[in-house]
């Protein structure tokens, strides 16, 4: 069953919104401990502090690999500590709405988005700074598809990968971007969107079965999508292990800022 666990892994986006720096590292704990080590992060989530919690995570902790994004969002970080911006961040949306932007889905990316050479130098070293790493496993184009990329931020990437500064290049996008064009077969991952709520992304495993597919948002209007014989409190962890078991090669990732939750889950997984 550890193989099952070993599958899973944990996202990052709702970590600022949390109300305290402690509870969102709580939750990465949780799920360290629960045995998932695979996290995925951004410079979008929560304007870079996303990937600031994780790096102060990362500093008490081995064996674990991490997926960041370029391409979308500020490649600059807040001028307050994590420990200062996330309950700002929290009593701010409580008051206001909603403080984190969420990424472009729209099955078609901006025509005047394009993503430089420049761009990638300086959202690497901001990433790996964040993490407190010098390599990172995943690094993947957020929102975005290879035509966005200038030809020396390709070669930029592709020397990336050669030095030994990011492991695999892939592309985090809506999984519609996917179903036309072949123009993804040259990277090596593709994230996207999958489960009961997204019917037509499940093809894409089979359409591209030398590849690594991330799957996430697999628990959107989880409860639309009841099972016979299991509970509501069990749903979630059956759809993760549901998708778990359609994903051949890769992770399957989920949020909870519920720790409890966190645990339930993946006892279900692992039952």
């Amino acid at each position: 069953m550890a193989s099952l666990i070993a599958k899973v892994g944990f996202g990052t986006v709702g970590l600022t919104r949390q109300p305290t720096e402690t509870t969102a590292i709580r939750l990465l704990e949780v799920a360290y401990d629960q045995g998932i080590t695979h996290f995925d992060t951004a410079p979008a989530y929560g304007s870079g502090y996303s990937e600031r919690l994780v790096g102060k995570f990362l500093r008490k902790r081995s064996g674990i690999t991490i997926a960041t994004k370029f391409g979308l969002g500020p490649s600059s970080r807040g001028l307050l500590s994590p420990s200062l911006a996330v309950p700002l961040n929290f009593y701010r949306k409580k008051l206001l709405g909603s403080f984190y932007r969420p990424a472009l889905t729209d099955s078609k990316a901006p025509s005047c988005r394009q993503i430089t050479r420049k761009h990638i130098e300086t959202a690497v070293d901001s990433s790996r700074k964040a993490l407190g790493v010098d390599y990172i496993d995943y690094y993947l184009l957020h929102e975005g598809l290879p035509s966005l990329l200038e030809d020396s931020a390709l070669d930029y990437l592709l020397e990336l990968k050669r030095r030994g500064i990011v492991g695999k290049l892939g592309l985090a996008a809506n999984g519609s971007n996917y179903q036309t064009g072949h123009e993804f077969l040259n990277w090596d991952i593709l994230q996207y969107e999958y489960g009961p709520a997204w019917p037509g992304n499940a093809s894409l495993p089979s359409k591209f079965p030398t590849m690594r597919h991330f799957f996430h948002s697999i628990l959107k209007n989880y409860r639309a999508f009841s099972r016979p014989g299991v509970s509501v409190e069990d749903l979630p962890g059956h759809i993760l292990r549901t998708c778990i078991e359609k994903n051949p090669n890769g992770y399957v990732l989920f949020f909870s800022g519920n720790p409890e939750h966190i645990r339930n889950n993946l006892r279900v997984v692992s039952s």
